[in-house]
């Protein structure tokens, strides 16, 4: 009998210690848009008849800028109290997810409990959520500009 109170007790404890999901509360979220760092889209692409530019110099300026407008058109994300729909924040909101999931890889590789030592809003479920979906968008403005006959120079150094 002692043993059966004694594990009932212990999955009750163990439930109840169990860790729940992160959730960014407002105030994070707010601070983390008073203190955005923007990010500018940067990239070089190749075309077999303009060669490498940069989405700057023309004629790649004008195709990006197209593709990214028809892809981006009426889309917006919600974070927090915040409705996003400015590309370059996009844009950041997406970098800044992907090197939060990079920075937890890198640590857990180290840790093996995994805990990160701050929290940071792309931990929040929803958060990541949302910067998937602006991922998704992102893969259609490529498909645009591989289908006018630009492709993504990746790995490149400058």
């Amino acid at each position: 009998m002692k043993k059966w109170i004694f594990s009932i007790i212990s999955i009750f404890l163990i439930t109840a210690c169990a860790s729940k999901p992160y959730v960014a509360s407002n105030k994070e979220i707010d601070n983390y848009f008073k203190n955005i760092q923007l990010v500018e889209d940067s990239g070089l692409y190749k075309h077999n008849s303009h060669g490498e530019l940069r989405i700057e110099q023309e004629p790649l300026a004008a195709v990006y800028e197209n593709c990214k407008s028809i892809t981006f058109k009426g889309f917006s994300v919600k974070v927090g109290n915040h409705t996003i729909t400015d590309y370059v924040t996009l844009h950041t909101i997406e970098i800044g997810y992907i090197s939060n999931l990079l920075g937890s890889l890198r640590l857990n590789k180290q840790n093996s409990l995994g805990v990160a030592p701050t929290a940071s809003i792309f931990n929040d479920k929803n958060i990541g959520e949302e910067a998937f979906r602006i991922k998704a968008k992102q893969e259609e403005k490529e498909k645009c500009l591989k289908d006018s006959g630009w492709d993504i120079v990746r790995n490149k150094r400058n």
